[in-house]
């Protein structure tokens, strides 16, 4: 009894060629490419209406385009992360220390951190 289907473990499906396994995976891989673009496009949006949503709590997208143009260097130069080569060989910079706030009225000790003792 000769077929002219091989033997693939599956009763009534017959076996891919070569190319056509080949197709398929061609279009298995557009369909991923397509649903990445897609992807990253919808990240986008999410970023975009994130951003404005920020600008508008801070009350800053009243602030006219043309400002913005002028400024986006600076806020980008902020914003991006530094090169990992460049922060190696820099030490970290720290804020200066921050000088305590001293409530109207309290005592002098206050100021210098609780303690009560005279130096």
């Amino acid at each position: 009894m000769s077929t002219d289907k091989q033997n693939t473990g599956k009763p009534g499906r017959p076996s891919r060629t070569i190319d056509e396994e080949i197709a398929a995976t061609e279009t298995r891989l557009r369909q991923l490419r397509e649903k990445k673009r897609d992807d990253e496009r919808k990240e986008l949006e999410r970023n975009q209406r994130a951003i404005m949503a920020v600008l508008r709590e801070a009350d800053l997208d009243h602030i006219p385009a043309t400002a913005w143009k002028s400024a986006i260097p600076a806020i980008g130069k902020l914003l991006q992360p530094a090169p990992a080569s460049s922060s190696a060989s820099k030490a970290p910079t720290s804020a200066p220390p921050l000088s305590p706030v001293i409530a109207p009225g309290a005592p002098p000790a206050a100021a210098s951190g609780g303690s009560a003792a005279v130096p």
